[in-house]
């Protein structure tokens, strides 16, 4: 046969071979990637499930895989989560039962006299012009009367009508706390001043003469009012107040001047000028880290808002703003101020205090999301600090953002941690890195017990879902000493440094020179 021929023949049989074989090949490939694929899928849910352990939930692979290897890998993790939920589960009930023993109202649900002395203590050393106090108490005259001459029962509805009354109008009011002391006894301690708090007395004694009947012989209820002073003990304080209730008058303020109320109007012309023009300055509070001399967890920032030339009452401010849903442009205003402080500190940590409103706004996230890729900065070494109860109106949702949040960069710190008196279930699945403790329990910690069983119990919680514990309103060594053994990660008042003023390059020369602003350690000198 002819020589070439033989060459086209096999280049024809060596084309097709290779076809045949890249065919196959895929083929195989095919083949492979699918077996693969069902034999690694299970390691895919396996890796789903550490990744939510890592953020905080814990959840079961009901899918058990083939392969040796990855069935026990699978049955591993699995026993750890149901050990990590079964102690969870065992130390949530056992403080729930403590909280409900020691603290709770069992007719009403609110703190009991125990918890307000608690508070009580936490709060009235910590008293400035900036930060007043006002104490409310509300008797119930007719009680004994309904008790005797109707029923025992209808004494109680007399009793939860009050706390429904008094929860409604002073729960609205940010960081108030309502107790009930005694049977017929309620007292509300409110961060505000009396002048401010004028209009919130005249609902109370609206609702109060619209609830009046012909069972409450000798009145519906008695009210009386009183601005606490820094450093006023308890029983001062509660004899006034009963002796204002007594005579069914207030003391301090005996008259309301309804043309004197600062108007809705003012107010909203106030806060919209702060946003647009107001100045707005800053101090921070080291949060240390427990049985270390000089490491810190972060820096606290407080701000302080100026307004042609004087000083605004932070309190005041934000209880009208959230009235008037304007907190969330607030919030966006510190943020804004904020980043001349952290781009001057970006190695430093720092926390901000961040509303309820703006914590389910989902226009809040957007604009932080499209504002932190205009601001690096704040991408790192930030933390938003969010109160407990604002978290607890909607733990779902509030989930949500903070996955948003923690997906921009922003760690995120729960305070007032306990305050609530409810199940700590509500921790599990929430991507946080601290909770800070309530300073209510931590001002008798020496003599109560069970404020240190309630830390402790909190450090074992926390702990086991990777959450650091940390304490504030420290004011004694003793104090620092035993949180330190209790567990804490972290501890901050002002034994350790009293709050100190940023200056920054843009105010560095026109403030007091009594502060000084160490840039190099972060420490601040007065």
């Amino acid at each position: 046969s002819h020589t070439g021929q033989s060459y086209v023949t096999l280049w024809e049989h060596t084309k097709r071979s290779f076809y045949g074989s890249f065919l196959i090949l895929i083929a195989s490939l095919a083949v492979a990637f699918l077996i693969l694929r069902e034999v690694f899928k299970p390691l895919k849910a396996v890796e789903h499930q550490a990744h939510l352990v890592t953020r905080k939930r814990f959840t079961l692979n009901e899918e058990i895989p083939v392969a040796r290897e990855l069935r026990t890998v699978t049955k591993a993790i699995n026993n750890m989560v149901i050990n990590l939920q079964s102690t969870f589960d065992s130390l949530t009930k056992q403080t729930q039962a403590l909280t409900e023993e020691v603290y709770i109202d069992s007719l009403t649900g609110l703190g009991n006299r125990k918890l307000f002395e608690n508070h009580f203590s936490s709060v009235v050393d910590t008293i400035t012009t900036d930060a007043p106090l006002t104490a409310m108490m509300i008797t119930l005259p007719s009680l004994t009367n309904i008790n005797q001459t109707v029923s025992y029962q209808d004494g109680d509805a007399h009793v939860k009508d009050v706390s429904v009354i008094l929860t409604k109008i002073i729960g609205n009011l940010t960081n108030s706390k309502i107790f009930r002391l005694n049977g017929s006894t309620f007292i509300a301690l409110i961060p505000y001043d009396a002048q401010f708090l004028n209009r919130t007395r005249l609902e109370i004694t609206d609702a109060f003469s619209k609830q009046k009947n012909s069972l409450h012989v000798n009145g519906f209820a008695n009210f009386a009012i009183l601005e606490v002073n820094k450093g006023s003990s308890i029983g001062s304080v509660l004899s006034a107040l009963d002796t204002g209730s007594t005579i069914g008058d207030t003391i301090e303020t005996n008259k309301i001047d309804k043309d004197t109320l600062f108007s809705v109007k003012q107010w909203r012309t106030l806060i919209q000028s702060i946003i647009d023009s107001g100045e707005v300055s800053f101090s921070v509070q080291p949060v240390k880290r427990a049985n270390s001399q000089n490491k810190q967890c972060y820096f606290e920032a407080f701000a302080h808002f100026t307004h042609e030339g004087e000083k605004v009452n932070n309190g005041h401010l934000f209880a009208m703003a959230e009235k008037l849903n304007l907190t969330e442009e607030l919030d966006k205003k510190i943020i804004r101020n904020f980043v001349n402080v952290k781009e001057q500190y970006p190695d430093d940590v720092f926390a901000l205090n961040v509303s309820k409103a703006s914590l389910y706004s989902a226009d809040f996230i957007q604009w932080l999301t499209l504002y932190a890729h205009t601001k690096p900065v704040i991408k790192t070494n930030l933390i938003f600090e969010l109160h407990e109860i604002s978290l607890l109106y909607n733990v779902h949702i509030a989930s949500k953002h903070i996955d948003a949040i923690k997906d921009i960069g922003i760690n995120v710190c729960i305070e007032h941690f306990g305050t609530s008196l409810t199940s700590f279930r509500y921790l599990q699945g929430l991507d946080i890195e601290y909770v800070k403790i309530d300073g209510s329990y931590i001002q008798d910690l020496l003599d109560n017990s069970q404020s240190q069983f309630f830390i402790q119990t909190v450090n074992n919680i926390c702990h086991g879902f990777g959450i650091k514990v940390l304490a504030c309103l420290i004011e004694k060594p003793e104090t620092l000493k035993m949180l330190e053994n209790l567990g804490c990660d972290g501890v901050q008042g002002n034994l350790i440094m009293e709050p100190s003023k940023v200056l920054t390059s843009k105010n560095r020369d026109n403030v007091n020179k009594e502060f000084t602003f160490c840039a190099d350690t972060l420490k601040f000198c007065n």
